[in-house]
């Protein structure tokens, strides 16, 4: 099986996140079936329930799938690229101030993480399925992830979910982030065929 490492996934790996200021309330960015930011959508302004966010340099609603970041932080690897492959949005606190130093992100190129077959109880539980409203994927998969099939030639950053991305080497090297308890990264292998028994092709119809 012939697998590259020319890729790097750069996640959170804090167990406290932000939330939402009245994450229950429909949001006109939301998808009103499941609830998370429709596939058509660009960037996000976001609310969050406290004054600042909880972890140093990336957080998240994982509830919402909404990711934001420390400014500093992503222009790291140059403003104009960040601009070129991240839609960007303001983040204000529970007091409505603008957070100047972070920024919501979402990814232009978005790309599914994949992962092993995750068996509970005897019972696979790998798979994915389709929104019917709006037609994103979600996917289960057990870690450590991979990429199947490769990303697209060219593109440098995507997004492989809420507060996660997926780096070229060299923006990797620029971002150079620091491992700690809030933060993680390792390579990405590329993989010509995946390890969770589905397709290579992962495809939701279209919605009408």
């Amino acid at each position: 099986m012939n697998q590259k490492t020319d890729y790097f996934l750069v996640y959170m790996s804090g167990t406290h996140f932000s939330t939402g200021l009245n994450r229950n309330d429909y949001h006109p960015w939301m998808c009103r079936t499941c609830r998370l930011p429709r596939p058509d959508v660009t960037s996000i302004d976001f609310q969050i329930d406290s004054r600042s966010p909880a972890l140093p340099y990336m957080d998240s609603d994982l509830f919402l799938e909404v990711a934001f970041a420390r400014r500093d932080f992503l222009e790291r690897m140059g403003q104009d690229v960040i601009r070129e492959y991240l839609y960007l949005g303001e983040l204000r606190n529970c007091d409505g101030d603008l957070l100047k130093d972070w920024m919501t992100f979402r990814g232009k190129n978005r790309i599914i993480l994949r992962g092993r077959k995750f068996v509970h109880k005897g019972k696979t539980v790998t798979g994915y399925r389709c929104c019917d409203t709006c037609g994103a994927i979600m996917y289960h998969g057990e870690a450590p992830h991979y990429l199947c099939p490769a990303p697209p030639a060219g593109v440098r950053i995507l997004e492989g979910g809420a507060g996660t991305l997926v780096l070229t080497r060299d923006l990797f090297e620029k971002l150079s982030p620091k491992k700690s308890r809030d933060l993680d990264f390792y390579e990405l292998p590329v993989l010509e065929e995946p390890l969770d028994g589905l397709p290579v092709e992962l495809r939701c119809p279209k919605p009408a």
